[in-house]
C-alpha cells in the first residue's frame, strides 16, 4: 500500500486469496492516488477484478503450447509447418537431420527454397515438386505417399492443411517418417514367404498355414490332392473340419494341451477324411511361425497310410521270420518226433503270436478221422468238441480236411463268413478264432500230418507270410523224416541253411515289389559281392554269409515312402534323409534273426566309407567288417552301371573309375582291385 502513495501513476497489483471453504481466487487491483487543490495526496481510488478464470486459461494455454513444442521437437518424424503466405512457421531438428538442411535455408523462413532442397534429394525430384505444388494449389487436400531418396532411404510423406474454425486456410503441415528398416523387413518377409511357397508347392507332403485359432489361410497343392477338395473348399475352414466327427475332440484337445513353442514342434497323429470318404492316416507336425507379418501355425501333413500299412506288414513278416528261425532251431535240437511236433506248435504260438496251432494225423479208419498229436495256445476243449474228418462230405470241408485230401495248403480268411466250415463255426468262434490255415506235411507216401494255425484276426495270412509258413512246414516235414532216419542228420543242417536262403529271398522280394526301378539290384549286388570275395580267397562259409547280407542289404527301404523310391530328379535334403534311414531300418528288421554270420551288421555298414565320412555312424577302416567293405564296392558299381529314376545309366567304365578314384580313401583297396580285375579279366557278368 505504501508503494501506491509514492506515485500519482496508476498501480496494478495481483493478489491470491483463500476463502473459508478452501477455494482459491485470484484478484487484480488497479489503484491511483488523488490529490487536493494543494497537490497533497488525500485518498486512493481503486478497482478490484476477479481474474481467476483468466489466469487459469492463460496457464492452460501456456502448458498446451509447451507440450506441443516438446512433441514437435521430440517427434521421430521430421515436421515442417508453413503458413498461408508460404513462410516457414516451424521446423523441428528431426526434419533438419533427415535432409541435412543448412541453417541459411531455415533462417530465410521461405518454404519454396527449402522444399526444392528436399525434393532434390528424392529419387524422382521433379515428380515430388509437382506433387507439392499441386497440394499448395488444392489447399483442402491431404496426402499420404511413399518416397524414395537418392541414398536409398524410404519415407512416408504425409501432408495436411491447417484450417481455422471458420474454414479459413492457415497453412500446411508436412510429416516425414523414415520407414527404410520396415521396408527391408517387409521385403525379407515377402522373400521368405516366396521361398516358402516355392518349397511348399513342390513338397511331397501337405503343407498348411493356420491362424492361431485354427483357420486354414494357405494350403499347398499336395494337401488339396490328398483331401480331394479345391482351394475354395479348404480356405477359411478349420483343420478339424477335415477329420471324421469322432476324431475331432482328440485333435482339439491335443492342440489345446500342446503349447507351440517357436523352438519346438508338436507332432499330432490323426486321421483325415477325404472328400470321397476315404480315411487317411496322417501326422501333423505343427510349429509356430510368422506369416504375412502375423502369428500363425505351420502344419506339415504327412500321409502315413502306406507307411502304417507297411509297418503292419513288416511286423507280421518279421514275426513270421522269427517263427521260421526259431522253428529251425527246434529242428536241430529236437531229440524225438513228438518233441519236435510239440515244440513246433509252441514256437508258432509263442513266437509267431498266433492264437492256436495243432498237428493232426489222418487215420485210415472208417470215419477217416484226424487225430491231434501235438498242440499249443488257446486250445481248451476245442479239439475234444469238434469232429474232424478228412472224408469228402459236409463235415470234411474245413481247412485241415481239405489239406489232407488235396495235399495243398488251405486257407479260411473269415470264419464268420466262409460257408465251407459251417459245422465248425460255433466252436471256432468260442475259441476266438477268426481265420485259419492248414499246411500238409508230406513224405514219399503222401500226407502224413497237417499243421493247422489259427489266428484271432480276420484275413491274417497274406502271401509272403504263407510262403514262409510253407517253408516252416516243409522244414518240419523234413525234420520228422530226419528224426526217423538218423543217418540224414547232416542233410538237416543243409536244409537249415537253405531255409535261411529262402528267408532272405522272401525278404528281398518284398522290398523289390515296392521299387520297380531297383528290382534285381540286391540280387546283382549279391552276385558281384561273391565274385569279389572269391577273388580275395574268402572261405565258402563266409561267402554264403556275404551273399545273404548283400541279397537283402536294402530291406530297410520297405519303410521309405514308395514315391521317393521312384521319384525322378534330385531329392531334397529332407527326402534324402528319409532315404538314408533305410540303413538303420534294415538293421532293425534283420538283427533278431539268428544268422550264423553278422548279416545285420553288414547291412548297417554298407553305406559307410573307409575314411568315416558316410552314414549312419561314420565308422572308419578298422571298425568295418570285411564283408561290408566288399558290399559297399559292389553296391556302388551296380548302382552306377544301371538306370535309376533320377538319372540314366552311367555304364561300367564310369563305375570302375569311381571306385578307383576312391581307392584307399573311401573304399578298401583290396576290394577295389578285386572288383576291377573280375571285370577286366572277363570273368564276371551279371546273370
Amino acid at each position: 500500500m505504501d508503494a501506491i502513495w509514492q506515485t500519482t501513476e496508476p498501480v496494478v497489483q495481483d493478489f491470491r486469496i483463500v476463502r473459508p471453504d478452501g477455494g482459491e481466487r485470484h484478484l487484480r487491483t488497479e489503484s491511483q492516488v488523488e490529490c487536493d487543490e494543494t497537490g497533497t495526496a488525500h485518498l486512493i481510488r481503486g478497482v478490484v477484478q476477479d481474474v481467476t478464470e483468466t489466469n487459469w486459461a492463460t496457464r492452460e494455454l501456456a502448458f498446451e503450447r509447451a507440450v506441443l513444442a516438446t512433441e514437435h521437437e521430440l517427434s521421430p518424424d521430421g515436421i515442417l509447418v508453413v503458413d498461408d503466405a508460404g513462410r516457414i512457421d516451424s521446423i523441428n531438428h528431426r526434419f533438419i537431420r533427415i535432409f541435412r538442411v543448412p541453417s541459411e535455408l531455415t533462417d530465410a523462413k521461405a518454404d519454396e527454397p527449402l522444399l526444392r532442397w528436399v525434393s532434390d534429394q528424392i529419387a524422382d525430384s521433379e515428380a515430388s515438386l509437382r506433387r507439392i505444388h499441386y497440394l499448395y494449389g488444392h489447399r483442402t487436400e491431404t496426402s499420404d505417399e511413399e518416397i524414395v531418396l537418392k541414398d536409398g532411404r524410404v519415407f512416408d510423406r504425409h501432408s495436411a492443411p491447417m484450417m481455422a474454425p471458420d474454414g479459413g486456410y492457415l497453412g500446411r503441415t508436412w510429416f516425414f517418417r523414415d520407414i527404410t528398416e520396415r521396408k527391408k523387413a517387409d521385403d525379407r518377409i515377402h522373400e521368405e514367404e516366396a521361398k516358402f511357397r516355392g518349397l511348399a508347392e513342390q513338397n511331397l507332403a501337405g503343407t498348411i498355414i493356420m491362424s492361431p485359432t485354427g483357420f486354414i489361410e494357405y494350403a499347398n497343392p499336395y494337401f488339396m490332392a490328398l483331401t480331394g477338395y479345391d482351394a475354395a473348399q479348404v480356405m477359411s475352414h478349420l483343420l478339424v473340419d477335415f477329420l471324421p466327427q469322432a476324431e475331432r475332440p482328440a485333435l482339439v484337445e491335443k492342440l489345446r494341451t500342446q503349447s507351440l513353442d517357436p523352438s519346438k514342434q508338436a507332432s499330432l497323429p490323426s486321421i483325415i477324411q477325404a472328400k470321397d470318404g476315404q480315411l487317411i492316416e496322417v501326422v501333423v507336425n505343427a510349429s509356430s511361425a510368422i506369416y504375412q507379418g502375423k502369428p500363425a501355425v505351420i502344419g506339415v501333413v504327412l500321409d502315413i497310410t502306406e507307411l502304417r500299412r507297411a509297418e503292419r506288414t513288416l511286423r507280421r513278416l518279421n514275426r513270421t521270420l522269427k517263427t521260421l528261425s526259431a522253428g529251425d532251431e527246434v529242428l536241430i535240437r529236437a531229440a524225438t518226433e513228438i518233441d519236435l511236433l510239440r515244440e513246433m506248435c509252441r514256437v508258432v504260438v509263442d513266437v509267431g503270436g498266433y492264437r492256436m496251432a495243432w498237428i493232426g494225423v489222418p487215420q485210415r479208419d472208417a470215419a477217416k478221422s484226424v487225430r491231434p498229436v501235438a498242440w499249443a495256445g488257446s486250445v481248451n476243449d476245442y479239439l475234444d468238441t469238434v469232429e474232424i474228418t478228412w472224408g469228402d462230405d459236409p463235415r470234411g470241408q474245413g481247412p485241415t480236411s481239405r489239406a489232407v485230401r488235396t495235399g495243398d495248403p488251405q486257407i479260411v480268411r473269415s470264419v464268420a463268413s466262409d460257408p465251407s466250415i459251417a459245422s465248425l463255426r460255433a466252436a471256432a468262434e468260442r475259441q476266438g478264432i477268426a481265420s485259419a490255415v492248414a499246411f500238409p506235411l508230406k513224405d514219399a507216401l503222401g500226407v502224413f500230418a497237417v499243421l493247422t494255425i489259427d489266428s484271432a484276426e480276420t484275413d491274417a495270412f497274406y502271401a509272403e507270410e504263407m510262403k514262409l509258413l510253407q517253408e516252416l512246414t516243409t522244414d518240419l516235414a523234413y525234420g520228422v523224416g530226419v528224426l526217423r532216419d538218423r543217418g540224414a542228420h547232416e542233410g538237416l543242417e543243409r536244409r537249415w541253411r537253405a531255409s535261411l536262403e529262402a528267408t532272405v529271398t522272401a525278404i528281398a522280394s518284398t522290398v523289390e515289389a515296392r521299387d520297380p526301378y531297383t528290382a534285381g539290384h540286391q540280387r546283382r549286388v549279391a552276385q558281384l559281392s561273391v565274385a569279389i570275395g572269391r577273388k580275395l580267397a574268402m572261405p565258402d562259409d563266409d561267402l554264403q554269409g556275404l551273399y545273404l547280407a548283400a541279397a537283402i542289404h536294402d530291406v530297410g527301404k520297405i519303410v521309405v515312402p514308395a514315391e521317393l523310391l521312384s521319384k525322378p530328379g534330385k531329392l531334397s535334403e529332407p527326402e534324402f534323409q528319409l532315404i538314408q534311414g533305410h540303413v538303420q531300418a534294415g538293421y532293425n528288421i534283420v538283427k533278431n534273426i539268428d544268422f550264423p554270420w553278422p548279416v545285420a551288421e553288414m547291412i548297417r555298414q554298407h553305406h559307410e566309407r573307409l575314411n568315416g565320412s558316410a552314414y549312419p555312424r561314420g565308422l572308419k577302416d578298422d571298425a568295418l567288417l570285411a564283408g561290408a567293405k566288399i558290399l559297399m564296392v559292389a553296391d556302388v558299381v551296380e548302382a552306377m552301371m544301371l538306370h535309376r529314376p533320377h538319372r540314366v545309366a552311367l555304364g561300367l567304365e564310369a563305375a570302375l573309375a569311381e571306385i578307383e578314384k576312391g581307392r584307399g580313401i573311401l573304399f578298401d583297396p583290396a576290394a577295389v582291385d578285386a572288383c576291377i580285375a573280375r571285370f577286366r579279366e572277363g570273368r564276371f557278368h551279371f546273370d
